[in-house]
């Protein structure tokens, strides 16, 4: 008798360590599959961030002029220009610009400019975006609205575009002149743009960017913007007018704006599929080691069930009887996926994992 009922307590340890085990693997997988949905939707919301201007009608071209073949910088301004003229001659190219930095790499700065009269606390790191040099028509081409006029210094005059962040961290100031603390020069605020995402789309949308407009391209290397309802065609016409122009030259940077609009979100849309995989595989084996307990607990109790019928108990019951040990083993698992998919948002939106 002892023998015996050692042996029914064990075979009920082990029932209920193989159900506990079914309603851990159920919620494993419901965890996994809220994750991905968490994480689709972060894709989802990244895509739909508008930088503040029309990057996937960009395509970027980066190039360095030797110094032996363009020693001045006349003769670097000279081909700038022929450059320019060239790209804005092919088809469906709307215009030619300049930046300073590739999309979605910025540069840094921990000094920038503020009003003559301004005594308030200095600049966070995390306010600052860009400094960018390049051509008076920057921002027309790009597509971002400015408010006054975007002009290049002359006679000795500096001129400046700021962000609308900028006013907001400062006030209004255009018209104003803006300089460094300490230093005697200063720059005239001719245009107010509005907001653009240059440093990611992950980052807030309202850092600092400032903008100084040249007259012409006097340096060794630049980066040309052109602005072009068919991307894809104007990348493989580019090389071909640079080598005519020197064939000595190649591009060092040559991509689409949508190639580095997408790049900003693979991570995300990396993890939603995987997740989304692991899930939905999970959840297959989940179901699979339901079937085999409920199974196997009906196999053990058949006796118990004939007994029951015997007895006057009907089909229902006996049916119900099994389906009810299922879905509770599911219920319990689903229970703690939800539960686990709760913390689990939380953790990602306090990380700023989800946009």
């Amino acid at each position: 008798l002892l023998t015996e009922g050692a042996g029914r307590s064990l075979a009920r340890g082990t029932a209920g360590l193989r159900s506990t085990l079914v309603a851990a693997q159920v919620a494993l997988a419901v965890l996994l599959v809220t994750g991905a949905s968490l994480t689709f939707r972060s894709w989802r919301s990244l895509t739909a961030v508008d930088p503040g201007y029309r990057i996937s009608e960009m395509v970027l071209v980066g190039l360095s002029l030797p110094e032996a073949r363009y020693p001045t910088p006349d003769d670097r301004a000279a081909f700038w220009s022929s450059a320019i003229e060239r790209l804005e001659g092919l088809p469906g190219v709307e215009g030619v610009t300049s930046m300073g930095n590739p999309f979605f790499r910025s540069s840094f700065a921990r000094r920038i400019p503020v009003p003559a009269d301004w005594e308030g606390a200095p600049l966070e790191d995390s306010e600052f975006a860009t400094t960018d040099f390049g051509l008076a028509n920057h921002f027309e081409v790009l597509g971002t609205p400015v408010r006054g006029a975007v002009r290049p210094g002359g006679d000795g005059e500096r001129t400046v575009v700021v962000s609308e962040a900028y006013e907001r961290r400062f006030g209004p100031v255009l018209g104003d002149r803006i300089g460094h603390p300490g230093d005697s020069v200063s720059y005239l605020v001719t245009g107010v743009a509005a907001d653009m995402r240059t440093w990611s789309l992950k980052a807030d949308g309202d850092r600092i960017h400032l903008f100084y407009p040249q007259a012409r391209l006097v340096n060794d290397s630049h980066r040309l913007v052109l602005r072009t309802q068919r991307p894809e065609a104007t990348l493989d016409m580019v090389p071909g007018i640079i080598s005519a122009m020197d064939p000595g030259l190649r591009p060092n940077e040559l991509a689409t704006g949508s190639t580095a609009l997408a790049a900003q979100s693979t991570l995300e849309r990396f993890s939603a599929l995987l997740l989304a995989v692991l899930g939905g595989t999970g959840l297959l084996l989940a179901g699979a080691g339901v079937y085999a307990v409920v199974a196997l607990t009906v196999q053990r109790r058949t006796r118990e069930m004939g007994l029951r019928m015997a007895l006057g108990a009907v089909r229902g019951n006996v049916v119900t009887m099994v389906v009810r040990h299922g879905m509770l083993l599911t219920g319990v698992g689903i229970g703690l996926g939800i539960a686990g998919g709760l913390a689990l948002s939380r953790t990602l939106a306090s990380t700023c994992l989800l946009y």
